[in-house]
C-alpha cells in the first residue's frame, strides 16, 4: 500500500463516513479512480490533487500531499527521508478575505479536531452550516432567558 492511497483512505474514514463515493461526490473525481487510489494501484496526477485540497482541511490537505510526495521518491530512498507537512504552530483554522481568523490554539487537541471535521463539513455540506445557524439561535435564546430569570430572581431576593 502507498503511503497516499493510507492516508486517503483514513481521511475517507475520517471525514467522509467511510464512504469512497461521498469523497467522489465532493471532489468530482470519477469513483473508479478513488477506489484505485484508496487500493494503492495508481496515485494521482497533480490535477487531480488540486481537485482534492479544496474540499479538506488544511491539515489533511497538508497530510496527504506529504504522503503522496513520499510515494513520488524512488523506494531505495522513502525510508531514509522524511516528508512531514508544517504544523501550524498558532492554530489557525482558517481565515476569510477580510482577515478574520478562527484560532483553536486556545482549545485542547481533541476539540481541535472537531472544530476542524466541523468546518470542513461546513464547506461541503450547506446543510450543516444552517444546522448550526439554528443550533447558534437557540443557544442564544436560552443564555437570554437564563439571563432574564437570573435578573428576576435577583430583584426578588
Amino acid at each position: 500500500m502507498s503511503f497516499f492511497s493510507a492516508e486517503l483512505g483514513r481521511i475517507i474514514r475520517l471525514r467522509f463516513e467511510g464512504s469512497q463515493q461521498k469523497f467522489s461526490s465532493a471532489t468530482r473525481i470519477d469513483p473508479s479512480m478513488v477506489s484505485r487510489q484508496c487500493s494503492g494501484r495508481s496515485l494521482p496526477d497533480p490535477t487531480t490533487i488540486q481537485k482534492v485540497i479544496p474540499v479538506l482541511t488544511p491539515d489533511d490537505s497538508a497530510t496527504l500531499v506529504a504522503a503522496y510526495l513520499r510515494d513520488l521518491c524512488p523506494r531505495d530512498v522513502r525510508e531514509r527521508i522524511e516528508i512531514q507537512p508544517r504544523t501550524n504552530a498558532k492554530g489557525i483554522l482558517c481565515r476569510d478575505d477580510d482577515g478574520h481568523v478562527l484560532d483553536l490554539s486556545s482549545l485542547p487537541p481533541q476539540h481541535q479536531e472537531i472544530a476542524r471535521a466541523l468546518v470542513h463539513w461546513m464547506q461541503v455540506d450547506s446543510t450543516v452550516s444552517e444546522f448550526l445557524k439554528q443550533s447558534l439561535t437557540l443557544i442564544n435564546r436560552l443564555q437570554e432567558q437564563e439571563s432574564s430569570l437570573r435578573k428576576k430572581s435577583a430583584r426578588t431576593s
